[in-house]
């Protein structure tokens, strides 16, 4: 065999055994490629089963058996995400002041105050935990100090003592009387006081005052009087109430009558307009003065 003869034949074989191996990496890479394949639809397989674990089902929060814990699901990213909703706050706190966070609720507070000082819902939130540190007083001396410190930023106390709630609620509807958001608030407070002087509480809070009245306010009032928020009421004093605004705003839904006798009680008799310049007991027309006129509430 000539030299020439040799080198064409290891030509050959340097091409054949490239080829060979060129298979081989193509068959390596193609068995890599279908196990990754198969690794990731696994792992989309397990991901979606997980979406489906955490999917939120309605009628399955209704019946939770730890309501809070999942309450706190919902509000962290509420307080991550929506701090500059004075709303979220006072979510916060609802949750914070059934699980008896004293330092949480305080947190709320603050955060509320920083938002809108004069918020009527604000007022609500400090008195209750006015209300709740009073009747269940706190053992843990650092934490007292601590609460005793937060509670100076909001001007309720009186020398080293904080004010009483009722003198507190009285300086709110002196500073607000031509607000009638902050007169519900106001009235809840009230409650919180004295429970047993509900009557009186939803005759000043049902006395509509052209001056300030609007549709908006009237319709939540009316809806927490049915949810129970102002204690338990008589059927015919919400029918009162229901048809003095339906008089007001005869087509808002809200305040339809519920039968043709509420209609004819509504034609029959006029809707009875106060000057709400004197509210029940425990307050009295020197503990707080009506400037008159109109004042927007926020």
């Amino acid at each position: 065999m000539s030299a020439s003869e040799a080198k064409k034949i290891k030509s050959k074989l340097r091409k054949q055994q490239l080829r060979e191996q060129q298979e081989k990496q193509k068959q390596i890479d193609a068995e890599r490629k279908k196990k990754e394949f198969q690794r990731h639809r696994n792992k989309d397989d397990g991901e979606e089963e997980k979406i489906k674990e955490d999917e939120i089902i309605a009628e399955k929060l209704e019946r939770c058996e730890k309501p809070l814990e999942e309450a706190m699901r919902f509000l962290q990213p509420l307080e991550d995400f929506s701090a500059n909703f004075l709303e979220t706050h006072y979510l916060g706190f609802e949750v914070y002041y059934r699980r008896k966070k004293y330092i949480l609720m305080l947190r709320c507070l603050k955060r509320m105050k920083k938002l809108e000082s004069n918020n009527a819902k604000l007022h609500l939130c400090l008195m209750r935990f006015l209300k709740l540190i009073e009747t269940e007083p706190i053992n843990d001396e650092r934490l007292r100090t601590l609460i005793d410190e937060e509670l100076q930023t909001f001007d309720i106390k009186q020398g080293n003592s904080i004010k009483k709630i009722e003198d507190l609620n009285i300086d709110f509807l002196k500073n607000n009387f031509n607000s009638l958001i902050h007169r519900a608030e106001a009235a809840k407070v009230m409650l919180l006081i004295n429970p047993t002087n509900n009557l009186k509480t939803i005759e000043f809070l049902t006395m509509l005052d052209p001056n300030f009245t609007d549709q908006t306010t009237c319709s939540n009032i009316y809806e927490g009087m049915q949810l129970g928020d102002y204690g338990p009421i008589e059927n015919s004093m919400l029918e009162k109430y229901l048809n003095e605004c339906h008089r007001l705003w005869p087509q808002a839904n809200i305040f339809q009558p519920n039968s043709s006798l509420n209609v004819e009680q509504s034609q029959s008799s006029p809707p009875s307009y106060s000057s709400a310049t004197t509210p029940p007991p425990p307050y009295s027309s020197n503990d707080i003065q009506t400037n008159g006129g109109k004042k927007t509430a926020t």
